[in-house]
């Protein structure tokens, strides 16, 4: 997954500030696919894939999750950071839902 947005036009540290204040694990699920917003508890991964779904479009993250756009761009610094293991835990979840 590409996803082209100003989370990856932010240096490192701002992506990493963003994260420690917004994205914290899931205490249900360990590992690096399972964080979530801090204050809504929507993982991470879900956010991104919305995003994926709606053609990168940030407002309507926002609008339809009705969450700060600070937090989905927190989600989204997050993807940048881990996007290795965040689209292996998507594409897992896509063929587990394709082989039914």
């Amino acid at each position: 997954m590409s996803l082209i947005h100003a989370s990856e036009q932010i240096s490192a540290v701002e992506r990493q500030g963003l994260i420690a204040k917004y994205i914290v694990p899931d205490p249900h699920h360990p590992g690096t696919t399972h964080y979530r917003l801090r204050e809504s508890a929507v993982s991470v991964w879900v956010l991104v894939a919305y995003y994926e779904t709606v053609g990168h479009d940030l407002r309507r993250v926002v609008s339809d999750y009705d969450l700060p756009e600070k937090h989905v761009q927190a989600a989204l610094a997050f993807y940048v950071e881990y996007a290795d293991a965040v689209d292996a835990y998507l594409s897992a979840r896509i063929e587990k839902v394709s082989d039914g």
